[in-house]
């Protein structure tokens, strides 16, 4: 499909200022890329290490948690799961627990991560703020512990792996709300596994599906999402991306046993240090649609 043609969904760009375009258009933009084994096998080895991190028992699973940082259930809700990784300073032990059954899960993750925020830096070069995300070695916040000592440092962006427990969910609700987030850019891989992801098409008030690729597709497709960060930075230019993930009906045999699967989706949020923001502070905003 060409660079900035709609068909019902989300524009599909091959190119960096296609995907620009599309950004500027309607805050998305799928990114239709060349596959690559430097890209492809490092993040296919997260999704797998994360669905086994996710199959363990909830005990298990408590143990990799710290304040915001490692496996939560948004919302107290076991239906919908998360795994945050964020970079830690180099020169500072990070102080949540990675699994002991995985031993390798922070390298695998951390390369999961290190991939996607390779391709978001290439998109915001192309829009031209590369001063806004330079290397994040250099850029830690200060995480305020609450208990008066010396907190760890961490990069601003992050990697969130989300499972969504489809067959607890019921039809036609929604797995995760309409919502923007506070991110620069946030990309997401796309593939059969994470199918329902939407977004609002703002002139026409309607849903644009992303719609995974086919299976016998020579290309990687990334879900290129603007943040609210890159709306404040560019004076509105952009339009911070509503989106949702909606569970579909089930319309045949194949369908349904889809939906008894796990879906899980690997969004990587690009964002700036908090100084080069308004003195406002950026918050995800939930929408109610």
């Amino acid at each position: 499909m060409a660079s900035g043609v709609s068909t019902g969904f989300v524009l599909e760009a091959t190119t960096t200022t296609g995907v620009c375009r599309g950004l500027e258009a309607a805050g998305a933009a799928v990114w239709c890329r060349p596959r690559c084994v430097d890209v492809d096998a490092p993040l296919a080895d997260c999704a797998s290490a994360f669905r086994a991190f996710f199959d363990q028992a909830e005990p298990v699973k408590l143990l990799s948690s710290f304040e915001d940082l490692g496996y939560s259930t948004p919302g107290g809700s076991s239906r919908r799961e998360m795994f945050s990784v964020q970079l830690s300073h180099p020169a500072r032990f990070p102080p949540f627990p990675w699994p002991p059954t995985q031993p390798a899960l922070q390298r695998t993750a951390e390369e999961g991560f290190c991939v996607l925020r390779s391709l978001a830096v290439e998109i915001a070069s192309a829009l031209q703020l590369s001063d806004a995300v330079r290397d994040e070695t250099d850029v830690f916040v200060r995480r305020d512990t609450g208990a008066g000592g010396d907190a760890p440092d961490y990069s601003p962006s992050a990697l969130f792996a989300r499972t969504y427990h489809l067959a607890d969910i019921p039809e036609d609700v929604n797995a995760c709300g309409a919502h923007t987030d506070s991110s620069l850019l946030t990309v997401v891989p796309l593939n059969r596994d994470n199918d329902g992801l939407q977004v609002l098409d703002q002139s026409s008030r309607t849903w644009l599906d992303l719609a995974p690729p086919p299976a016998a597709d020579g290309s990687a497709r990334f879900c290129i999402l603007a943040g609210e960060a890159l709306a404040s930075l560019t004076e509105g230019k952009y339009t911070a991306a509503v989106h949702r993930v909606v569970r579909r009906s089930c319309d045949d045999a194949a369908q349904q046993q889809q939906q008894q699967q796990v879906r899980l989706s690997l969004p990587f949020q690009l964002r700036v240090s908090p100084a080069l923001l308004p003195t406002t502070s950026l918050q995800p905003a939930t929408i109610l649609m």
